[in-house]
């Protein structure tokens, strides 16, 4: 016989009961994670309790789902197509997920019950500020009152005293509000949430996030630049980025917007952290790509070049080495901007003119 035929057979509608308390666990579950979706920073307290019972509520639906589905295994005999280690493995299944939903059940319970108690603790330290501040208030106006009706001169030891009184409260109001406020998570800047690494009443360290996100701003690359560069990078200076998920006609415009102070050693030699803020076209770019930054510390045209390797140094002066009839001579010249493969002859060359890159076997 077919397994589907044997299902439940030794107790009639087990299996109806089973499907229809599917559809109402699977209802209750979406209905479930739209309450949780809705729930943002500035949602109330009552609006919390409400998505957490109804979490609560759908668990028992999938409990009592779990349960009729265990009712129709029990119920079930073995045949050529469903043997008895299989049926055992199933029932094994389901109760191995009762005891998951039991479990998650008390975590939730134990959260809630933890977040209501701070809820309330704070509450009640703020009410208790205000009541001692107005408290105090009152005295404040009492002591004056009493002072203009005896028409004497103001009394400093009962104003400091007030004084002391209601700034003494207004501290405590202002602790108390603090503390509640750091039961709150408030983002930094606006932006996209993109992943939350922890639950209500989870433990966490300072060296995990939380949460991650991604602001509204523009997009910055950090790139190390040693520090045989970084006198030439100033703030403002133009860049040109290629990413290695686009191709390398794709150029991209960027800014150096940071200068960090701080140096940063990577294997032994000393970096400075620079920040490129992309300019345009950001639509398709991701966070975590890899960039190539090309940073335009100074910029010619129509100037006199010559390869680096083709100048030397002798004794403090640049030469080049220009081959005239069959003999090499050398000729002096000065140099303005470097490059990373000219050199720019500001003197000593003209347009057309050889100068010799290397020497190949003395010749």
């Amino acid at each position: 016989a077919d397994a589907q035929e044997t299902l439940g057979i030794l107790k009639s509608g087990a299996v109806d009961k089973a499907e229809e308390s599917q559809v109402v666990a699977e209802t209750a579950v979406a209905q479930t994670k739209l309450a949780v979706a809705s729930i943002i920073r500035s949602s109330t307290d009552a609006q919390v309790l409400t998505a957490i019972n109804q979490v609560m509520a759908a668990l028992d639906d999938v409990r009592a789902c779990l349960s009729d589905v265990f009712d129709v295994l029990q119920n079930t005999i073995i045949s050529s197509s469903l043997s008895q280690t299989e049926l055992d493995a199933l029932i094994s299944g389901i109760q191995t997920e009762q005891t998951t939903i039991s479990t998650s059940k008390i975590n939730i319970q134990t959260a809630e019950s933890n977040w209501t108690n701070k809820i309330v603790y704070y509450a009640d330290q703020i009410t208790k500020a205000e009541d001692e501040a107005a408290a105090a208030e009152d005295s404040f106006e009492l002591a004056q009152a009493q002072l203009a009706l005896k028409e004497a001169q103001p009394q400093d030891y009962d104003i400091t005293a007030a004084n002391a009184r209601v700034t003494k409260a207004e501290a405590s109001l202002a602790l108390a509000q603090a503390n509640l406020n750091d039961t709150i998570i408030r983002a930094p800047v606006a932006g996209t949430i993109m992943e939350i690494n922890s639950k209500i009443g989870e433990s966490t360290s300072l060296a995990t996030p939380v949460i991650k996100m991604i602001g509204e701003s523009e997009l910055e690359i950090e790139v190390d630049i040693p520090e045989s560069d970084i006198t030439k990078i100033e703030v403002g200076q133009s860049a040109e980025i290629t990413l290695d998920s686009f191709s390398d006609d794709n150029l991209f415009s960027g800014t150096v917007t940071f200068i960090d102070p701080a140096e940063t050693v990577i294997q032994d030699v000393v970096y400075y952290q620079v920040t490129v803020q992309f300019s345009d076209g950001q639509d398709n770019i991701k966070p975590g790509m890899t960039a190539n930054v090309t940073i335009k510390t100074k910029e010619k045209s129509n100037v006199l070049r010559v390869p680096l390797r083709s100048v030397k140094q002798n004794n403090g002066d640049k030469i080049v080495e220009m081959l005239e009839g069959e003999q090499i001579k050398e000729h002096p010249v000065t140099s303005g901007l470097r490059g990373d493969e000219y050199y720019e002859i500001l003197d000593g060359l003209s347009a057309g003119e050889q100068v010799i890159t290397f020497i190949k076997n003395g010749k």
